[in-house]
């Protein structure tokens, strides 16, 4: 089997588990009955992302990718990459339900498409293609910011939560045994982007992989989060869209930097064009 068709082996099947749990999520009440009404709401609003965005963005990336567009292979990169973490939550924070088996093989799809992804790539060509104005310190900096900032939010919550004896509060009365974003981001996802900027500092050919792709992961993620946000608002559980601009923020400087380091990707002998034509069709889904 050949590579490219690999990638369409996993890509369709990820689409459709994923508009399947999220149709339900949104739709079906039965699927969130046993969350708090918070938490419940935040779901949702990420199934509406994960069915009208992030849906048609891995479709796209997955098939541009298939056919061979390189600027298409970091935007799906980051697209399963952020699949991964999204149902790594699902599977093991939401409360058993109906669609377990389904959130049991979109981890396993994307967890697999992910390695798939990078056993078939050769780093070392694809650092040659940037020039030298690649803004490699910038993004290494945009990576460092990052985990300090949510590392240190999610230890403020920890940390007196240890010293007291108790739990954080984002979990209280959820029935969970851990919040599960902080043990994704904690031990692997802020670590990642460390070891990320550590490799762009150094020009290494690693970060020329790692970096556009977790930039997409930024992105898709703050979309999701303003999406939660927005629907704790818009049901009346919060009043506060702060936050939502935060995370609009968030996204909205991912694609600045990702737009940026791309465009200085250089493919064969004419600079900019693959760029041009994956990049537009992502640009315009938002």
């Amino acid at each position: 089997m050949k590579h490219g068709t690999l990638i369409l082996f996993f890509t369709f099947p990820l689409a459709v588990f994923i508009a399947i749990a999220s149709y339900a999520g949104i739709f079906l009440p039965s699927t969130y009955a046993r969350e708090t009404l918070s938490y419940a709401t935040q779901g949702i609003g990420q199934d509406a992302v994960n069915l009208f965005f992030i849906v048609p963005v891995l479709l796209i990336s997955g098939w541009m990718t298939y056919s061979g567009n390189k600027m298409a292979r970091y935007i799906y990169g980051g697209t399963i990459i952020y699949i991964a973490y999204t149902y790594i939550i699902y599977a093991v924070g939401v409360h058993f339900n109906s669609l377990f088996l389904a959130y049991c093989a979109i981890l396993g799809l994307s967890v697999y498409a992910t390695i798939v992804l990078f056993a078939t790539t050769d780093a070392n060509p694809i650092k040659d293609m940037y020039d030298e104005k690649a803004p490699v310190r910038t993004v290494g900096i945009f990576f460092l910011f990052m985990a300090v900032l949510f590392s240190s939010l999610w230890l403020r919550e920890i940390i007196p939560a240890l010293m007291a004896g108790g739990v954080p509060k984002s979990i209280e009365g959820t029935g969970l045994l851990v919040n599960p974003v902080h043990v994704l981001d904690l031990s692997i996802f802020l670590p990642g982007l460390v070891v990320a900027a550590i490799l762009l500092f150094k020009k290494h050919a690693l970060g020329f992989i790692l970096a556009p792709m977790l930039l997409v992961f930024c992105v898709l993620m703050g979309v999701a989060l303003w999406g939660m946000v927005v629907a704790l608002v818009v049901n009346g559980v919060s009043e506060d869209m702060t936050v939502a601009w935060v995370f609009a923020g968030i996204a909205a400087i991912s694609t600045t930097f990702l737009v940026m380091f791309l465009t200085h990707m250089h493919v064969g002998k004419e600079p900019g064009k693959v760029l041009h034509a994956s990049l537009n069709v992502t640009l315009n889904l938002r």
